[in-house]
This record gives C-alpha cells, sequence and structure tokens, in this order.
C-alpha cells in the first residue's frame, strides 16, 4: 500500500485551514458504511448517464469487480496537515457523508506488454463539486501512478460534454490525440439522448 498525501484545500465555509487526505484502499481495509457510500456515489453517477460508459442499474459486485479490481483511493476532508494513520483517524467522528470529497481507481489500460500504461476512473459526490476537488483528484492521480510502476496514461472516452473533466486533464499537461465520434449515448437534461464524441488524452509521466 503506497503512503497516503495530504493537499491544501482552499474551500472552507469557516476560513479554517481545510486539507484533503488522499489514501490508498482495498476494499478489505474499507470500513463497510463507507464502502455503502462509495457504492452508492458511483450508482448516482452511472444512473446520470453523462460521464460513464455504464448503464444503470449497476449492483455492488459490479461495483467491487469494476472499481475494486485495482488500486483505489479516497479522498477524505480533515482540519490537519498530517495523513493520520487510519480513514477513521482522519475522518474523527464526522460523518462520511461530509467528509467523503472524492474517489478514483488507477488500473492498466491494456494487458501484458502495453501494462505500463494506466487508466482512471473518477468521481466527486455532488455536495462535493465545485471546490476544485476534482483537480486535487487529477494532482493525486499524477503522484500515486508513477508509484504504482505505470510510465504514462490514457483516457480513452473523455467525452466532449464533460468540460470540468476536460479542463481539469488539459490543466494538468495531458494532450489530446485523438477524438472518437459518437462514441457515447448520453442522457440529456430533458431525459432523451444523444451521441456524443470522445476524447482521448495522454500524459507521459516522464514529464511529471
Amino acid at each position: 500500500m503506497l503512503d497516503p498525501i495530504v493537499l491544501p484545500l482552499k474551500s472552507s465555509l469557516d476560513n479554517a485551514p481545510a486539507y484533503l487526505s488522499v489514501h490508498h484502499i482495498t476494499l478489505a481495509s474499507t470500513p463497510a458504511d463507507l464502502e455503502d457510500i462509495l457504492y452508492q456515489e458511483f450508482s448516482q453517477e452511472v444512473d446520470r448517464g453523462n460521464t460513464f460508459p455504464q448503464r444503470s442499474p449497476t449492483s455492488k459486485d459490479h461495483f467491487h469487480s469494476y472499481f475494486f479490481a485495482h488500486d483505489v483511493f479516497v479522498a477524505i476532508q480533515t482540519d490537519s496537515p498530517s495523513p493520520g494513520t487510519t480513514l477513521e483517524d482522519v475522518r474523527a467522528g464526522h460523518q462520511w457523508n461530509d467528509c467523503l470529497q472524492g474517489f478514483f481507481y488507477i488500473k492498466p489500460n491494456f494487458l501484458d506488454r502495453s501494462s505500463h500504461i494506466c487508466n482512471g476512473g473518477f468521481i466527486v459526490p455532488h455536495a462535493a463539486r465545485g471546490k476544485g476537488i476534482g483537480h486535487l483528484l487529477g494532482k493525486s492521480f499524477l503522484h500515486f501512478a508513477p508509484k504504482l510502476g505505470y510510465k504514462a496514461s490514457i483516457f480513452n472516452l473523455v467525452y466532449s460534454s464533460n468540460l470540468a473533466s476536460l479542463a481539469t486533464w488539459y490543466r494538468l499537461g495531458f494532450t489530446r490525440i485523438g477524438v472518437i465520434p459518437k462514441a457515447g449515448r448520453l442522457l440529456q437534461p430533458d431525459g432523451s439522448e444523444a451521441y456524443i464524441d470522445a476524447n482521448i488524452i495522454y500524459k507521459s509521466f516522464d514529464e511529471v
């Protein structure tokens, strides 16, 4: 397991110092009540139908096999610049719904001879959006992925409608290397579906 990192979090309602503590977890090490929330957040994001390619409903077994098949990281808001030794230490008695700020996985994008190139999937709970959490998760991804032995990353399906995600990756030095026309049939605000292009974006970790 990789050591956690702590990043400063700009958004704090009372202007007190706040931090994002990012921890490498496994399914076995995740408290059951936190696991339930991660599953709920993933299911809700899939239900929205405009970021992940899966269709709902999704079972908890599917969530486990999809999200926990490789390396998972969870980001918890804390008022301490120290990462703490356990997730329970970090949350310091707060409810998970109040302190969970995001989570992501890192896994090989390809097999065998090309498994040194990774991919990732990211979720920021709706209640935590608008605070720059996505950018901090991206920075965490760039910190942890090389430590796991990866040499580069490719995101295969960043839908063109996902402007926040694209802005985050371009800001972090990713480059668009291709476009897949009409790659996703995504839900629209009126409940209809529309075909949306997807961007393929890439970054070498030699540049990190």
